[in-house]
């Protein structure tokens, strides 16, 4: 029996040996020009449609979508055709096939990034001095911003600072899921209860909270399927020390299903 995902990287892969025969395969500059492009796309997304953005404008979407079109197929001209079926979803009236495409597309500009990153920079490890807690801030606020339905932070000391800094950033829709510790520090469970509370409150957003003593690293894991580690605790990175954030390729699958699991036998908090 065939196997359709097996059956498209073949023909990924004949084309871009094809190409290559041709001569037009691209060179290290223009993978690095619409790695770029893609990562300001990712930047500039849209939120997930939703009953409060049925009646918006959606002129500035479609441009956003139409720019987002064009760079996916100078990227890869197979998956561009996947591309242009989740572009006509994105625009339909039906709010169920703009969710549908929506994702389509944010998971595609995602696929790209990881292609050509592979190809050029490699997977993103970021160095931060120490006292560059802004710096530490901005970066993980755009890896947050990547995710379109699944977060999922691991960390034994997650407090309320961490909420009002982190969580505002959280694409509308996407679930959150933090798994903390609960005898660390009570004091930090003690304020990160209350500030979820408050947090679901004012912007309906879904987020669980859940505790175990099996923790020592800390992780953020995007859509289960990229995995980034941090040298500090999320709520202080950068502030006592220098740190690190580095994006985790190679045991993305071991350190998800690691970390699936503790979360499926971990207490419920919330």
């Amino acid at each position: 029996m065939s196997n359709p995902g097996k059956d498209v990287d073949k023909l990924m892969n004949d084309t871009q040996a094809f190409l290559g025969k041709l001569g037009l395969e691209q060179s290290p500059a223009r993978l690095e020009q619409l790695l770029t492009e893609v990562e300001n796309l990712l930047k500039l997304a849209p939120p997930e449609p939703s009953i409060q953005t049925l009646t918006r404008d959606v002129r500035p979407e479609a441009e956003w979508a139409g720019s987002a079109s064009a760079v996916i197929n100078q990227w890869n001209s197979v998956r561009a055709i996947s591309f242009q079926f989740a572009q006509q979803d994105f625009v339909e009236q039906s709010l169920s096939r703009q969710v549908n495409g929506y994702r389509k597309i944010m998971m595609l500009l995602h696929e790209a990034q990881r292609d050509l990153r592979l190809k050029t920079v490699g997977p993103m490890n970021i160095a931060i001095e120490k006292g560059r807690v802004f710096d530490y801030f901005e970066e993980l606020k755009d890896i947050i911003k990547q995710a379109t339905a699944d977060l999922l932070f691991v960390d034994a000391y997650l407090d309320d600072e961490f909420i009002s800094r982190y969580l505002p950033h959280v694409k509308k829709g996407a679930m959150v899921r933090l798994l903390t510790s609960p005898g660390r520090d009570v004091r930090y469970l003690s304020k990160l209860l209350p500030a979820v509370d408050l947090f679901v409150a004012q912007h309906g957003q879904p987020v669980s909270v859940r505790t175990t003593r099996e923790l020592h690293d800390r992780y953020l894991l995007i859509d289960r399927d990229r995995c980034f580690s941090s040298g500090a605790s999320f709520k202080d990175g950068a502030k006592n020390a220098g740190t690190t954030i580095m994006q985790m390729v190679d045991i993305c699958d071991t350190v998800s299903q690691l970390y699936e699991g503790l979360w499926t036998a971990a207490t419920v908090q919330r």
